[in-house]
């Protein structure tokens, strides 16, 4: 009964966590292996019309729709309890190729869609992918094989959603590594997205604006 409660009460403190208005961050996982789908199917999947529920042109929309590789859903997991959320998918498209010393690297668009019960984030941004060094050292006894990540920027954030994040915008951080043995057929990922979730103003300018109305050197708790 015990362990039925703690269940409970970790079960309820995920839904608070990642319910809108709650909480303006979130912390969660792509875990898993997952195969090749095309777009169209992904977006299906996560209910989410890139024309009626994101902020993007119709020309930034018609050069996904060309010029995405695939796409790859897996396991969406909330990072503290290890409790499945619903469904994470990343798409993919390739931008350039680099080689240097320590190995060829690669730059990708990645449109990023967290399926959840009370609906959809969708996130666009510009990512790093590149293997492990010499050794292998880090790629968890050849479990993984690339690093990846990306760190926030005005071509890095959330771009809307779908039910309780409908018109919502902020920024997104992915840090992680995959495996690329099975590419393009397969891909899985081990990956740890923070994801800042705000309303109408973009990141951090509703709370300087709310600040802004405050007696000098008085912080809004």
């Amino acid at each position: 009964m015990k362990n039925f409660i703690r269940m409970m009460i970790v079960v309820c403190t995920t839904l608070f966590y990642v319910a809108p208005g709650h909480a303006d961050s979130l912390a969660v996982g792509f875990l898993g292996t997952g195969d090749i789908t095309t777009l169209q199917e992904a977006l299906l999947t996560a209910g989410v019309d890139l024309t009626e529920d994101t902020n993007l042109s119709p020309g930034e929309i018609s050069d996904l729709e060309l010029n995405m590789a695939g796409c790859w859903a897996v396991d969406l997991i909330d990072s503290a309890s290890q409790i499945p959320l619903g469904t994470g998918i990343d798409c993919l498209e390739p931008l350039s190729d680099a080689d240097d010393s320590q190995g060829a690297g690669i730059s990708l668009r990645a449109l990023s869609l967290f399926v959840m019960k009370s609906g959809t984030i969708v996130t666009l941004g510009l990512t790093s992918v590149r293997p492990f060094r010499d050794g292998n050292i880090g790629n968890a006894n050849g479990a993984v094989s690339h690093m990846t990540g990306s760190i926030p920027s005005d071509k890095s954030g959330v771009i809307g959603g779908t039910g309780a994040f409908a018109d919502k915008i902020g920024a997104a951080r992915v840090s992680g590594a995959v495996f690329l043995g099975n590419f393009p057929a397969q891909i899985t990922f081990d990956c740890l997205w923070i994801v800042e979730v705000e309303t109408s103003l973009p990141p951090g300018l509703a709370k300087l604006e709310a600040e802004a109305s405050l007696p000098p050197g008085q912080a809004k708790k």
